[in-house]
């Protein structure tokens, strides 16, 4: 039921949603990892049985692997465009299919050639990935949104104060390379003795902060007009 609300998410859902859909996507994607690897862990010992060289089992998987992204690299941009016009259902539903062929395939497989012709269609299960974190995205940036907000309003206000750590470590001596705009302001001032324009450094950061502690103070009210 998560999976088949994905083409339908708003920012309004409900904050539980996110747990489903994580779990949902946590098992579809491990079941295909344990899967596919255990294709590629078994497959030397799989040609074996076939009779197939063992100087030439190596090239195999090697050759084999590499098409797989051929085959599937150029169509993931396709599945994508396809999930956001169509339905995001859809296209997962698509690559689970084509796993389940993929492992029915290798697992009847008695020629080397069949087995490589399973292989192929790994291509073609590529591109799930993407789309589930982007339902993941719809559903948890909303609720995340505020507090990225804050905490990156907190965080360029702590920046601009940031002024003793350099100065000290740097023995009051930092190369313009470490100079924030609070050092700046204050070697312009006090070491170059160009008042005016350290004058004006220290306006442009008040200017900064004001904007920054806007925002902050913004988001604070909304949350507490939403509590």
């Amino acid at each position: 039921m998560a999976v088949a609300d994905l083409s339908t998410s708003t920012p309004t859902r409900p904050a539980q949603d996110w747990r489903i859909l994580v779990a949902v996507f946590w098992v579809t994607s491990m079941v295909e990892g344990l899967g596919v690897s255990q294709i590629f862990a078994l497959l030397p010992t799989y040609l074996r049985e076939m009779g197939v060289a063992a100087s030439d089992r190596l090239a195999f998987i090697g050759l084999f692997s590499a098409l797989i992204f051929v085959v599937g690299m150029p169509l993931v941009p396709l599945w994508g465009a396809w999930a956001d016009k169509y339905s995001r259902k859809v296209v997962i539903v698509r690559s689970a299919l084509v796993e389940a062929v993929v492992f029915a395939g290798v697992a009847l497989a008695r020629e080397p050639w069949q087995v490589a012709l399973a292989m192929l269609l790994i291509g073609f299960q590529l591109g799930n990935t993407g789309i589930m974190l982007a339902g993941i995205r719809d559903v948890t940036v909303p609720l995340l949104k505020p507090i990225f907000v804050i905490l990156t309003s907190l965080s360029i206000i702590w920046d601009f104060q940031v002024f003793n750590q350099i100065w000290l470590l740097l023995s009051s001596q930092p190369p313009p390379q470490y100079f924030t705009m609070s050092i700046y302001a204050f070697t312009t001032s006090f070491q170059q003795s160009e008042y005016g324009l350290g004058a004006a450094i220290a306006l442009v950061m008040v200017a900064i902060l004001l904007v920054v502690s806007f925002v902050y103070i913004r988001q604070m009210v909304k949350i507490g007009e939403t509590e």
